[in-house]
């Protein structure tokens, strides 16, 4: 009789155990922006991930040039409704892509700009709103904070909402990287976007996009503002940077998937950099095409090793979840380990 009590309450808790790893509730936050891509595609984009988002973060919000709400053209409420059926949860983006005076107009018309946020998300059944204004300085803190304690008023309480952050590892206080008053913003908001990519960028010396190392560096700094790792989204890059021999290219920005395809295309040279956790190629372009004149190139993108080294900090640090930057430009082997990882089921 004890074996097959025993053998019941083996069985039992490997049940309640295997339900709890597959349970959609312990599932760490997955949100992907959508940027790229046409409207009508946006539901086969989607579909295309194989269930490993929960979230999605479409543009549809944009600033007019006075500050105000402009709702782009990528609005689809059908969209909307067939994220519903499948239970993703649609949570748009606003940006004021790099514009200083733009982002400072808005901030100017907090009221207005925070009660048009509201009224559309609840009238549209959205589920929140990350917002994304970047190249402030340290003297927009509390006119930003303002803005976001408006939004968070006027939203229902199950309406999310997330601000995105650049990384900083050094811990500047100036600029873009100091105008975020983390003490103030953090009771506000669900969660912050840190933004872990562009370490390399256009104009730069050759590197990584997101290197191990620096990634963890700007984790660390966010965690010492008191933020609770509860509160933290990690960027996961899906692109890579290309600098040419010849000095013209000097790190373009080019999707992972297209970089793996000009990988299988040409004569290329394969590296990985352990301590970085960062692939290379050197791509000798052999003919002119689409994409690149005839020449050496050298990439530093994202592969399967690396992304999948990102993804463990989350579990690392015990971080909400994360965040990749951008639908479309993943590889077709991202959807087959990117849940399995972040739910730290690989």
């Amino acid at each position: 009789m004890k074996k097959y009590v025993l053998f019941f309450l083996i069985c039992t808790v490997g049940a309640v155990s295997l339900l709890m790893k597959s349970s959609p509730h312990n599932e760490k936050y997955s949100v992907s922006f959508l940027y790229f891509g046409e409207t009508d595609e946006y539901v086969k984009i989607i579909d295309h991930t194989r269930g490993n988002l929960n979230v999605i973060s479409p543009h549809y919000f944009d600033l007019n040039d006075d500050g105000t709400l402009k709702i782009t053209e990528k609005y689809d409420d059908s969209f909307i409704e067939k994220m519903n059926s499948r239970s993703i949860k649609v949570v748009p983006f606003i940006s004021n892509h790099w514009d200083q005076k733009l982002a400072r107009k808005a901030l100017k018309k907090k009221e207005k700009l925070a009660g048009q946020l509201a009224d559309f998300i609840k009238d549209n059944n959205l589920d929140g709103i990350s917002v994304d204004f970047e190249n402030l300085t340290e003297t927009d803190r509390n006119d930003y904070v303002d803005f976001i304690s408006l939004l968070r008023k006027k939203l229902p309480k199950d309406k999310e909402i997330s601000v995105c952050i650049p990384p900083n590892p050094h811990g500047n206080e100036e600029g873009y990287l100091g105008s975020f008053h983390y003490e103030k913003l953090t009771p506000l908001i669900d969660h912050y976007v840190l933004m872990t990519y562009d370490q390399s960028y256009e104009g730069s010396e050759e590197g990584p996009v997101a290197s191990l190392p620096w990634v963890e560096k700007s984790i660390d700094y966010v965690l010492s503002r008191q933020v609770p790792p509860s509160k933290i989204v990690m960027g996961i890059p899906f692109y890579g940077r290309i600098w040419s021999e010849d000095g013209n290219f000097k790190g373009i920005s080019m999707g992972n998937n297209l970089i793996q395809k000009m990988i299988n295309r040409y004569p290329a040279e394969v590296s990985y950099n352990e301590n970085l956790q960062s692939p290379k190629v050197t791509l000798n372009i052999t003919e002119n095409n689409e994409y690149f004149i005839k020449g050496k190139y050298h990439i530093w993108y994202e592969d399967q090793k690396s992304i999948t080294a990102k993804l463990k900090l989350v579990h690392k640090y015990n971080l909400k979840g994360a965040a990749s930057w951008a639908l479309t430009q993943e590889t077709e082997e991202t959807w087959t380990y990117f849940k399995d990882v972040l739910n730290n089921q690989q």
